[in-house]
């Protein structure tokens, strides 16, 4: 998992695991570096409409874990959307066949409603 958190250069190891009787798919994200600037796990599940849901706890703490984040999948997308108070985050995971890659774009909302690049990810099998 290589790309850029604010313009910063980033790469993490990246595990993908079903969990809890296959409901959620697990994303472990842990950076390369020695020690480790930033660990995350995000918990991604569907109800039974469709509707997907996103749980991101990582090294920030408990207080950035909530709320949880909701969205929706379109074709070959995963799009969530996570209204923390300081500022919405918007996820969007993206699939693409040719390369059997995902990539995952976050952004972050601004005051006036418009959406700022925060990170961008390429995720690839090694």
């Amino acid at each position: 998992m290589v790309g850029d958190v604010r313009g910063k250069q980033v790469q993490y190891k990246l595990e993908s695991t079903r969990v809890l009787a296959g409901k959620f798919v697990e994303l472990h994200m842990v950076d390369v570096q020695v020690p480790p600037r930033y660990e995350a796990r995000v918990f991604i599940g569907a109800d039974k409409t469709g509707k997907i849901f996103a749980h991101w706890l990582d090294s920030f703490g408990p207080e950035y874990s909530v709320p949880h984040g909701e969205g929706s999948v379109t074709s070959n997308q995963i799009e969530v959307r996570i209204p923390y108070p300081g500022g919405a985050f918007r996820d969007t995971f993206v699939f693409l066949p040719s390369s059997q890659e995902w990539t995952l774009t976050i952004d972050a909302e601004k005051a006036a409603g418009e959406w700022q690049h925060f990170a961008a990810y390429r995720l690839s099998r090694p």
